[in-house]
């Protein structure tokens, strides 16, 4: 993670979660301002959910892709607003770590 950023946007991806929840424990208790967006087969499968909410509250989001009335993570609207001074950091499968960086390069998000 780089110096206090203005906000940061984390997008994790089934164990993807592990050090997501890391990254978010010292992102909220230096007081930044942060989203999570989290996505597993279902809603049972979303580890650390709980401590999530704690720590984010209505800024956690959670996608459930194999159920069927599961949503699954819209990239491109999560993406969408590039800033300056936002920061966004991606853990899962390589599916979804390339999904977000080709989203972030179509969307002409710097990179750092």
């Amino acid at each position: 993670m780089t110096a206090k950023s203005e906000h940061n946007i984390l997008i994790a991806g089934g164990i993807g979660i592990t050090p997501i929840v890391s990254m978010l424990h010292k992102l909220t208790a230096d007081n930044n301002s942060v989203e999570l967006h989290y996505s597993a087969n279902t809603f049972s499968d979303l580890a650390f959910r709980q401590r999530v909410e704690q720590l984010t509250g209505e800024h956690a989001h959670f996608y459930a892709t194999k159920k069927p009335d599961g949503q699954r993570m819209d990239i491109d609207k999560i993406l969408a607003t590039p800033k300056p001074g936002v920061q966004v950091y991606v853990c899962g499968s390589r599916g979804l770590i390339n999904a977000v960086r080709n989203s972030a390069d179509l969307l002409d998000w710097p990179s750092v």
